[in-house]
């Protein structure tokens, strides 16, 4: 699997950092929007998306252009842009209008155990047994903090699209994978990005519209949304997994509910129960014994 050098491995572990705290504000800055009921599920996206993609442009310009997906590749591209990033949004968007954050917290939360799942099988990538204790230990870390905010598990309309968001980004994960090895961060980000956004034109008609009806808050969270949520950290996701297998590179992201609460307290002013806190504790504890102690010696 992957050789890296220690300097490697840091560099790869500081941008699964900078991914998780910028995936982490996304779902805060949603919160704050749909809240406001500025924009609509898809609206919301396609004005997200549309920011990404000016963002992207304007980098593979700065760079004289990226490379083009050749021969199949194009199947995964199109594949992580219209479901990975499309339907991944719009059905957590939309899901995020009914479900309370404990829930969605809880069900996002399953997507590395998914991922890890799908990379084993798959893409034949392995965990040791201290691997998979520590991806337990963090889903337990999730599960407290989802319950501390109170957790329904009522398979509402709302609870249904955002375990069908989460099974998306599992898959996405594996997907890009696929592909990771072919071509740099730049491109992993912008083809599906690009794609996503083609596939919405149609849709985008009334953005302007509301753009102009919404509070300013809510356009910029939308601008935000696009800029580092997925501009920034999907080039940081990247640049990660192209270095690190799934396994590992999707538990990290048990850290982002941690990492939403406490963006969330800044933000928003969103205090969490005590017992959030210590399930962040055990998170970072699941996470920190899957990195250090969750690959074969033949892959770290």
């Amino acid at each position: 699997m992957e050789h890296l050098s220690r300097t490697e491995r840091i560099r790869a572990v500081l941008a699964l950092f900078v991914a998780v705290v910028l995936f982490a504000s996304a779902f805060v800055a949603i919160r704050a929007i749909v809240t406001t009921e500025a924009y609509d599920p898809v609206s919301l996206t396609v004005g997200r998306l549309m920011v990404a993609s000016i963002g992207l442009g304007i980098l593979a310009l700065a760079r004289g252009g990226i490379r083009v997906p050749s021969g199949r590749d194009w199947f995964a591209f199109i594949a992580l842009g219209a479901f990975g990033q499309t339907l991944y949004q719009v059905l957590l968007n939309t899901g995020e209008r009914s479900v309370d954050g404990g829930t969605a917290a809880l069900l996002v939360s399953t997507s590395p155990i998914v991922a890890s799942v799908l990379a084993v099988v798959f893409l034949g990538e392995r965990l040791t047994w201290q691997g998979w204790l520590g991806t337990g230990i963090a889903f337990a870390g999730a599960a407290v903090i989802a319950a501390s905010a109170g957790v329904s598990l009522d398979m509402s309309g709302g609870v249904a699209l955002v375990l069908m968001a989460t099974l998306l980004w599992a898959a996405y994960q594996v997907v890009q994978k696929t592909v990771a090895h072919g071509y740099g961060p730049l491109e992993l980000t912008a083809w599906p990005t690009w794609i996503a956004t083609l596939v919405l034109v149609p849709f985008s008609a009334g953005l302007p519209a509301e753009v102009a009806a919404a509070p300013m808050a809510a356009t910029l969270g939308m601008v935000w949304l696009g800029a580092a949520s997925s501009l920034a950290g999907f080039l940081a996701w990247s640049y990660a997994i192209r270095r690190l297998p799934v396994v590992v590179s999707s538990n990290a992201l048990f850290a982002v509910p941690v990492a939403a609460f406490l963006i969330g307290l800044v933000a928003l002013g969103e205090v969490p129960a005590p017992a959030a806190f210590a399930g962040a504790g055990v998170v970072v504890c699941g996470v920190a014994l899957l990195q250090t102690r969750g690959r074969p010696a033949a892959q770290a």
